[in-house]
């Protein structure tokens, strides 16, 4: 419940940033793979660089929600990860890995045209962001993840 306070004390809020932000899609599971961006093989990643999430991974409030089983061949092959427990370096385990050695440069790229880069960086200085930059990887910034799928009966 202080989370919730603390939350809705802040005087900021997205709509003082909604020039600095943008939406994207990342990667499509199945094009990605026949263009040969990435490759299945559930397994650790080595390093938080070749960690790609997809859905399952993550939750309302909750980027660490399930880990893929060692074998995942259906969608209910999903084990909940118990917060608890987690160790201060996990990385879940991934259901893709890259397959590309160049594989920063298929990651969408912040890709706002000079006036709305000029706008950003005037209201980044505002609410105190700084290095807004463009043509830089998405991954470089502060994400969302949201899932293409919406149930309105589990939404909280």
């Amino acid at each position: 419940m202080n989370s919730l306070f603390n939350i809705g004390g802040q005087l900021k809020t997205f709509n003082d940033i909604k020039d600095l932000t943008c939406s994207t899609f990342m990667f499509h599971e199945t094009y990605a793979q026949s263009d040969g961006i990435i490759e299945r093989n559930t397994t650790f990643p080595k390093s938080s660089n070749e960690l790609i999430y997809a859905g399952p991974h993550f939750y309302v409030g909750n980027s660490y929600y399930k880990t893929p089983r060692r074998i995942c061949t259906e969608k209910a092959h999903y084990d909940v990860i118990d917060l608890k427990e987690l160790p201060k370096n996990y990385l879940s385990r991934t259901n893709y890995l890259p397959a590309v050695d160049d594989f920063i440069k298929y990651i969408p790229t912040l890709t706002w045209d000079k006036s709305k880069l000029m706008l950003a960086a005037q209201k980044a200085m505002e609410v105190g962001i700084m290095g807004i930059y463009p043509n830089q990887p998405i991954t470089n910034f502060m994400k969302n993840l949201e899932r293409n799928f919406f149930n309105a009966f589990r939404k909280r």
